[in-house]
């Protein structure tokens, strides 16, 4: 899919625990009514399409990465990674670590 929305939903519900809107009425099938809304329910998202059904590759996710410097991002939430391979040699790992250089807080 050519679009920032996600195959599997994972990606819509991360974004809306960070920044869900609030709703009254919600409850966990029928428990414990209330209201419900994300850490940050004013914030604004900017979604990146870094991962695709046919596979992930480091080079859309630092791109990625590197858009949303451009776009002046203050966090960046990644639930994902390479793994088996050294930090040091890790390009998300070493991605990550320039966007904390500048002041962005990342959450992995």
């Amino acid at each position: 899919m050519n679009s920032t929305r996600d195959t599997d939903g994972h990606g819509i519900h991360t974004s809306s625990t960070a920044a869900g809107n609030y709703v009254a009425g919600a409850s966990y099938f029928g428990y414990a009514y209330g209201t419900s809304g994300g850490v940050a329910p004013r914030a604004r998202v900017a979604m990146y399409k870094a991962i695709w059904d046919e596979g992930a590759y480091a080079s859309d996710i630092i791109a990625a990465i590197e858009q949303a410097f451009i776009d002046g991002v203050d966090v960046l939430s990644l639930s994902f990674g390479f793994y088996g391979v050294s930090l040091y040699e890790d390009p998300l790992a070493i991605a990550t670590f320039a966007a904390l250089e500048k002041g962005i807080f990342v959450s992995t």
